[in-house]
């Protein structure tokens, strides 16, 4: 591992001094994932399971971009701005926000068990808009699964 890591960052440097060279590479690179998708597939999906399970951020940064279309398709509505621009913070702010509206035995290590509710549901926006005005950081709250189920699309 340390061998690996002395490696990449040699590669690293020097990619950075060789413009070129990092163009190059960038080229075999995309070639190589056209002409084998299910390798690339295989390693993406890899990659992206193991860094979900070590970062929280991660994590928390898919799970709101998959709710965030998944609302926009409910209203036939396209995706045209970044998750994120649409939250109003970065996945790192938006971690530390929650977490410290977490109750009594939440923590991050308690996935499934732990949702991320609108406090005015998505349900209720009737256009565009509104739907953007809800997606805020500031109606979020982490709530317990059941609770969060036993809620539905009701403003309590």
């Amino acid at each position: 591992l340390q061998d690996r890591n002395k490696r990449n960052e040699r590669l690293r440097k020097y990619y950075s001094n060789n413009p070129e060279a990092r163009e190059k590479r960038a080229i075999r690179r995309k070639r190589w994932m056209t002409a084998n998708p299910k390798k690339w597939a295989k390693f993406q999906l890899k990659y992206v399971t193991k860094k979900r399970a070590i970062n929280p951020a991660f994590r928390l940064r898919g799970v709101m971009q998959c709710r965030l279309r998944a609302a926009l398709n409910a209203k036939s509505l396209k995706k045209t701005s970044k998750t994120f621009k649409l939250v109003g913070c970065t996945p790192q702010f938006l971690r530390q926000y929650l977490e410290s509206r977490f109750t009594a035995g939440m923590s991050w290590e308690k996935k499934g068990q732990i949702h991320i509710d609108h406090k005015t549901p998505l349900a209720s926006a009737k256009n565009r808009k509104e739907l953007i005005k809800l997606f805020h950081y500031k109606n979020l709250q982490p709530l317990w699964a059941k609770d969060n189920l036993h809620k539905s699309d009701k403003i309590l």
